[in-house]
């Protein structure tokens, strides 16, 4: 189920079961893997 989307960004709901409220946010970028994210696409937490 989707709950967030812009034209940088895409949130949804995780499928799992065994979780409840856990959301995925993704950039719509591509990117290899984390460590090729910049400062605008990853901001951890």
């Amino acid at each position: 189920m989707k709950v967030y989307e812009d034209d940088q960004t895409l949130a949804f709901m995780d499928t799992a079961k065994d979780v409840d409220g856990h959301i995925l946010v993704i950039p719509k970028i591509h990117f290899k893997n984390v460590l090729d994210c910049d400062e605008k696409h990853y901001v951890p937490l």
